[in-house]
């Protein structure tokens, strides 16, 4: 992990800092170097979302030993660590999609296709990391619905964050015509916004088995930069703390 996130961060400077070395609005729509060909930026922020993936996978699991030995302050930690990491990922997958409709489909989209893939049906529901991280949900189910009451702030914003990471994701989709019949790449004839729908409500029963409610999620005000930032600062000190060291 520590091979893939220093240069994920090393990476995620390069696309959003001009040669100046300082953050630019390029657009109105864009906080990404229009110098980068959308392929790339779809690529490496993809690369970058699945570094947080892992990370919040080391921090479920610590979570987990943490309830077992009833520490409720590295429980704390945890949970308020995942959430950063969530908010994070959000923030990537909203750069990842930098570039226009016409540029997703003519540059993007037939990679994801037959003859530039062996298979069809490609889907990010294929990364092991994904997998991996839907298993952890089940299994922490139990630990979700009985955390103490002392515990609450931090899983609720465990909560907005996951639906924060969800609406980035639907925008996303949305965006590049995910809405449309067709517009899946895993199921052509199928609108992959709604398949997405199903898959964003089965994650959330297993985060909040006890049916929480919490305040439905706004627009990304804050710059995603920064949110990412907050993210790699989050992966970066839950990793000193699994090995053990200190800065």
């Amino acid at each position: 992990m520590l091979y893939s996130a220093f240069p994920g961060y090393i990476t995620f400077l390069e696309l959003t800092k001009n040669s100046a070395n300082k953050w630019t609005l390029y657009k109105l729509d864009t906080f990404v170097n229009p110098e980068f060909k959308p392929l790339l930026i779809w690529k490496k922020f993809h690369w970058i979302f699945l570094i947080f993936v892992q990370g919040l996978i080391l921090c479920l699991l610590r979570f987990e030993k943490a309830i077992k030995i009833k520490n409720l302050n590295q429980v704390k930690l945890e949970l308020e660590t995942a959430s950063n990491l969530m908010i994070g990922a959000g923030a990537v997958m909203k750069l990842a999609g930098s570039y226009s409709r016409k540029e997703y489909q003519e540059q993007i989209l037939p990679t994801m296709k037959p003859p530039n893939l062996k298979i069809k049906g490609f889907s990010g529901l294929m990364s092991w990391d994904h997998a991996y991280l839907v298993t952890l949900w089940k299994q922490n189910k139990k630990n979700f619905q009985n955390l103490p009451l002392s515990l609450q702030p931090q899983y609720e914003k465990l909560l907005l964050a996951y639906k924060i990471m969800a609406s980035s994701h639907r925008n996303i989709c949305s965006k590049f015509g995910g809405g449309e019949v067709g517009g899946s790449v895993k199921h052509p004839t199928k609108n992959a916004l709604l398949a997405l729908e199903k898959i964003v409500k089965a994650r959330w029963q297993m985060i909040n088995p006890s049916h929480k409610s919490v305040h439905e999620c706004m627009e990304m005000m804050n710059d995603p930069r920064e949110l990412i930032q907050t993210g790699f600062k989050n992966h970066l000190q839950l990793l000193l703390r699994t090995f053990n060291l200190e800065l």
